[in-house]
């Protein structure tokens, strides 16, 4: 069957900043809106559940574009960090295969654990947030900590089957702290907020700093 190329062309999202104008724009009429006298009644809490979701709906975009520019900054060093571990995941099987002895075996299937969780951690890491580098050498006791506490949640996460759950907390995190910058203004009724661990909840502010 021919397929017309016209109807496979999909259409190309709006620009971020134009969604977000726009919502800026509802939000204003809205407010407007519900100062009216004559706005009572059902019509009038129908207005204020509105605004309420533009108000969530223009957090989003502003959530949307942290995570696109993180992806965009940090896009270069994972990509050669994923390299470095895909080398290291295929030299340790063959090691695995090759050994000669239980005792190299069990140590080379170690470090197998240990490099698979590596790209668990490239992949999984939280998307509103600085990527913090496997590999860097100019690491201080700060940045370790950070990344050590940030690794052992992604495992967490992995093992329970919760990776969505991990990047739905801290956009909400993220969402928290835009709300206390004045960023964004708060929509609780339609936000779903997830627990906020104790770790994550002691470095939250740190952990949203470049490394």
């Amino acid at each position: 069957m021919k397929i017309n190329k016209k109807e496979r062309k999909q259409p190309q999202p709006k620009p971020l900043e134009e969604s977000a104008s726009k919502l800026r724009r509802k939000i204003r009429d809205m407010t407007r809106s519900l100062t009216r006298p004559d706005l009572a009644g059902p019509k009038r809490v129908a207005a204020e559940r509105m605004l309420i979701k533009y108000k969530h709906l223009f957090g989003e975009c502003v959530i949307n574009e942290r995570e696109r520019l993180m992806l965009k900054t940090y896009h270069g060093v994972k990509h050669i960090e994923r390299t470095k571990v895909n080398r290291k995941l295929t030299g340790t099987r063959k090691k695995i295969r090759e050994a000669l002895d239980d005792m190299t075996r069990e140590a080379a299937e170690a470090r197998l654990k240990e490099f698979e969780l590596d790209k668990i951690y490239i992949d999984n890491f939280p998307k509103t947030l600085p990527y913090a580098s496997l590999y860097a050498e100019n690491d201080d006791e700060h940045r370790s900590g950070k990344k050590s506490l940030l690794r052992e949640e992604i495992r967490q996460a992995y093992e329970t089957d919760t990776l969505p759950d991990l990047q739905k907390k801290y956009r909400n995190l993220w969402r928290k702290r835009l709300i206390k910058q004045g960023t964004i203004e708060d929509a609780t009724d339609l936000d779903q907020e997830t627990t906020d661990s104790p770790s994550a909840s002691t470095f939250t502010d740190e952990f949203f700093e470049a490394s």
